[in-house]
């Protein structure tokens, strides 16, 4: 139940976010708008490697502290 609320409020917050990031480039020329909003977009290496370092850390210590019973 936690993980489907955490989710959809995440999907809200993007979504918000990049309604901002949207609003903020309207009153801009054609070709700025498109070099912002293109800039804005796409994948973030730093977060995909925070997210990776977290998940590798949270597992660490979830094995450390419950061993498997195998």
């Amino acid at each position: 139940m936690i993980r489907l609320v955490c989710g959809i409020y995440g999907n809200y917050l993007y979504f918000k976010h990049c309604e901002r990031k949207i609003n903020d480039t309207m009153n801009l020329e054609e070709d700025l708008k498109n070099n912002k909003l293109h800039r804005a977009g796409g994948v973030s290496i730093v977060g995909l490697l925070g997210v990776f370092i977290a998940v590798f850390i949270a597992t660490g210590i979830y094995v450390k502290y419950n061993p498997s019973p195998f």
